[in-house]
């Protein structure tokens, strides 16, 4: 995976569709809070979940992966968009 800044903070929305574009896909799960501001971004393959507490030293505002389980969402916001 990577870890990197955006030079201008995006909106949560601004991200939704930025990956949605770049993936040509019509859906994503976002687990979280939708009104978060976007600077420093982690993309990790598959669930990630082996590198979750790395990503979560590092201060990333947004985790894009391909595969979140329970063990990795449970107790955040969740929201399809």
């Amino acid at each position: 995976g990577c870890i990197g800044s955006v030079s201008k903070p995006l909106s949560m929305m601004e991200c939704v569709n930025l990956v949605k574009e770049k993936l040509n896909i019509e859906n994503v799960r976002v687990v979280g809070n939708m009104t978060n501001n976007i600077k420093k971004i982690a993309i990790l393959p598959g669930s990630g979940k082996s590198f979750i507490n790395n990503v979560l030293k590092e201060n990333v505002d947004v985790l894009i992966t391909g595969d979140l389980d329970g063990s990795v969402n449970r107790g955040c916001g969740r929201g399809k968009w």
